[in-house]
Order: structure tokens, then sequence, then C-alpha cells
């Protein structure tokens, strides 16, 4: 992102103040110094504004209705931009039109227009950036194409979309979100990059109740119970039967998984729609091993 700073020339003490600051947030600077009488047309203004990605100009009261500066307000309007100015030591009522544009009179009011304006250019590059990737993989910009490529496995794609700004909490047609799609569909290397992107840990699933955790638990997954417990899901979350991911780890015999829960403080004690708990099923299924965890814990 590059700032054009167009600043009248009594203003040139101020400006290197301005330009650390634009650098500290990483952006371009161009200068351009407008004289005392000088239009836009004849200090080469116009060509300057023409090429720039975003405007800021630094002006005294005292120039308010100069050519240049009215020019110049009435470009950034009539080409939509929200638009900077820069007027310190406010002490009247501004021109009404220039009040359609962002106004900062301090260098602090500065700093945090700008950074804001960075964040959403760079969410706008990462925009184009994605679309045009997926584009070439002859994938959609849309959140069923997301859905698809989550359960497909594809990291590349998902990262694109989640770089674009798609949530990492979208769910399909039957609402089971992509937490749970990649734990079901054995994408276990889409894993960390939902949780960093803010997947909800703890986000249930409509169809059956179950939290990721309890879906990996399920199906024996360890190295996603492993993740999610390190990641702080919660153990006790009860699906529609009642059932938790220890219970669901004993009657699908994870040994290892079952150990690693209860060691990590999963309630033993909490039983199903049928009234029963995961020792009582593990004493049903005759797991052996599991009930000796379950025992030592109680012990």
């Amino acid at each position: 992102m590059k700032v054009l700073i167009a600043y009248a020339s009594e203003q040139g003490a101020i400006i290197d103040a301005i330009v650390d600051t634009c650098r500290r947030i990483k952006l371009g600077v161009d200068l351009y110094e407008v004289s005392h009488g000088e239009t836009a047309l004849e200090s080469g203004l116009y060509e300057r504004l023409s090429s720039s990605s975003s405007v800021l100009l630094v002006i005294s009261q005292e120039r308010f209705s100069e050519g240049w500066v009215v020019f110049s307000v009435g470009y950034m309007l009539g080409r939509g931009d929200r638009g900077l100015l820069y007027i310190p030591f406010m002490e009247r009522e501004i021109p009404e039109y220039f009040k359609k544009l962002s106004i900062a009179s301090s260098q602090k009011e500065l700093e945090y227009y700008y950074r804001e304006e960075k964040r959403i250019w760079n969410q706008r590059i990462a925009v184009e950036r994605a679309k045009t990737k997926l584009a070439a993989k002859g994938i959609s910009f849309t959140e069923p194409a997301f859905i698809k490529c989550v359960e497909r496995g594809e990291k590349t794609a998902v990262r694109c979309f989640l770089a674009a700004g798609f949530s990492p909490n979208v769910r399909n047609e039957k609402g089971v979100p992509l937490l749970s799609l990649a734990v079901r569909n054995r994408k276990k290397e889409l894993i960390p990059m939902l949780l960093s992107a803010g997947a909800d840990l703890n986000i249930i699933s409509p169809d059956n109740g179950n939290s990721p955790l309890m879906d990996a638990a399920a199906i024996g997954e360890r190295d996603i119970v492993e993740r999610f417990i390190e990641s702080g899901a919660n153990l006790n979350v009860q699906s529609k039967n009642g059932q938790t991911a220890l219970i669901l780890a004993v009657g699908k015999g994870s040994y290892d998984i079952a150990e690693k829960l209860i060691r990590s403080g999963a309630d033993i004690s909490i039983k199903d729609n049928l009234g029963m708990s995961a020792i009582q099923y593990a004493r049903l299924f005759k797991r052996n091993d599991i009930i000796k965890v379950i025992e030592h814990c109680v012990n």
C-alpha cells in the first residue's frame, strides 16, 4: 500500500514525523509539496493522485479554499476514497464537504487511521490472491466449495479460503462444522490450520450432538484427540445420547485415548441416557486395561 502525502509547503516541519509513522506501519510513501498559489494541474498533483492507492492531505485551515485542496478533496470523493485530511491545530469549522472524508488532527489519530487502512488493504489483497489461486485450481470462491475442500483435505485451497477471511466455523448443509468434517474425514493435517484461524473447539454438530473431540474419540484418532486436549477442549460434553468422549473411546476400545482422557481430567462418573458410565461400559465390553486405568484414578 502506497500513500501519496500532499502537503502545503509551510507544513514541512511535521512531515518527517508523518513519514516515520507511515513507515512504521510499513506503508510506501510518495511525498508531494505544493507551493502557495499552485493549482493541481500546474503542480502535477493530478497525475500523482490518479496513480495513488491512498491519499493524505496535510493542510492548515488557511489553505481550505485553495484550488489544489478543493480539487484533491473533490477527486478523492469522486473516486470513492475514504481519504484522510490531516489538519493540525483545528480551531474553526471546516467546509461541509470535507466531512465526507476522515479527518485527523493528531499523530495518534493519523496512526490509528492508517493501521486500520493497512489491515483493510491487506485483507483485500489476500482475497484477490486467494481468488486467483483458487481459480487456477478450478475452485469457486464460495462457502460450499470451501466445505468440499475441507472434506477432501485440500490443504492449499483451505489455506486460501481462510486467508481470504472465510470463517473456520462454517457449517455444511446439515449443520456439521468444518472442524468436525475434518475429523470425520480423517484430514488431521487441517486441524492445526483451522484452530489457528479461530475454529471453535467445542462447537457441536446437530446430527449427533458431538463436539470435534468426541468425533475424534469415536473413530479412534489419538493424535487429533491429543491436539484438542492440549488446545483446551471441554472433555465432558455430552451428545444427544448423553455420551462423552470417554464413553465413546471405551466403546471403540481405544485404550490409549481413554487413558489420555482420564489422565487429562475427564469425568468418569458421567452417565449416558441409558444410565451407563464409562467404567460400566468397560466392564460390559470387558475392556480390562481401561478398567484398570479408571480404578487407578478412582483410588
